[in-house]
């Protein structure tokens, strides 16, 4: 971040010019770089260059949706206006509660925080950046150690970041690894694949896998409910039925085995035809890929193949991996 604003100053130097703010992203963002340059960092809800587009806009959404949403009373529900644009909206307990971007206070978020905390009247520290550490709760600290201010992260104020008006809820809430939006008087949990229920506490079914497939089959679904993508030269419902009758038939369908387990096969025995994993080649798919010397070999010389992957280490390195600096 500090290299992005030399850098930015530098344009500054060369170029000349006022720096930008806030109108040149049409109040919906905030702007680093010069009113001829300026580089938009949208608020939530808007995109663009500029952050003119608002995905809340009714104009913006599709028309088909909008007829088969369900209506929903404005009452019941809040968004960014109700926070001078300049937040989040929540709805809780029948009032909006909002969680302003940062640089903006208040209870709608109208006020902008620009005041500096002097902590060194005689101007020790001016030539020290202050760093997150000034700011409590992962607040972004915008001036020296002298004079600064913190730019609180939603959910938290106050001078240094450090009050919590509307705790929000922490991921503990939620089982699983379930990740929680929202605050502590209105969690929401946003559950990983085979999770449900309001905390993640619900097993889901699982998915279905290739054993739920005959002949290699490809299985789409869950265990009570799937649907199998036949190779070709199968059908039914489990690809259990060949298509193959006769002196043909009696060849066999082609397996894994066929392309030396490194690819799909399709067609006989006879006359397969090999679809190659990432990174194998030939008609057999029999051509492993060679090694990565940064994966394998830390960086080091690599020979032989990604199975079987020979490592030549510079002076000074050893192991097998090259993974022992001697000194």
């Amino acid at each position: 971040m500090f290299k992005l604003y030399l850098i930015i100053a530098f344009i500054g130097f060369v170029f000349g010019g006022d720096f930008c703010d806030r109108s040149d992203c049409n109040d919906h963002g905030n702007c680093i770089g010069l009113e001829a340059f300026p580089i938009c960092f949208c608020d939530i809800n808007y995109i663009g260059i500029r952050c003119e587009i608002n995905l809340l806009n009714k104009d913006f959404l599709s028309t088909d949706v909008a007829m088969d949403a369900p209506a929903v009373s404005s009452s019941a529900v809040c968004t960014a206006l109700d926070c001078s644009n300049q937040g989040t909206c929540l709805k809780i307990a029948g009032n909006n509660v909002c969680l302003c971007h940062a640089g903006f206070v208040g209870a709608d978020c109208k006020e902008k925080f620009t005041s500096l905390l002097n902590t060194d009247p005689n101007g020790a520290g001016a030539t020290i950046l202050c760093t997150a550490s000034d700011c409590s709760n992962n607040g972004i600290c915008v001036g020296t150690k002298a004079a600064f201010s913190c730019m609180c992260k939603i959910g938290f104020t106050g001078t240094r970041c450090e009050k919590t008006p509307y705790p929000l809820c922490q991921n503990s809430y939620c089982s699983n690894n379930g990740i929680c939006f929202g605050t502590t008087e209105a969690p929401f949990c946003a559950c990983n694949l085979l999770y449900s229920g309001k905390t993640c506490d619900k097993v889901a079914e699982n998915l279905c896998d290739m054993s739920d497939c005959s002949n290699s089959g490809l299985c789409t679904g869950t265990k009570s409910k799937y649907s199998c993508l036949c190779a070709p030269g199968y059908s039914g419902a489990r690809c259990e039925t060949p298509l193959l009758a006769g002196p043909l038939g009696d060849l066999g369908f082609c397996d894994l085995k066929t392309c030396n387990g490194n690819g799909l096969c399709f067609g006989t025995k006879l006359f397969p035809t090999c679809i190659c994993n990432l990174g194998y080649l030939g008609l057999r798919c029999e051509i492993e890929p060679l090694c990565n010397s940064l994966l394998q070999c830390n960086g080091q010389i690599c020979l032989g193949t990604f199975k079987n992957p020979i490592c030549a280490c510079s002076i000074g390195f050893t192991g097998t991996h090259c993974e022992n600096k001697l000194f």
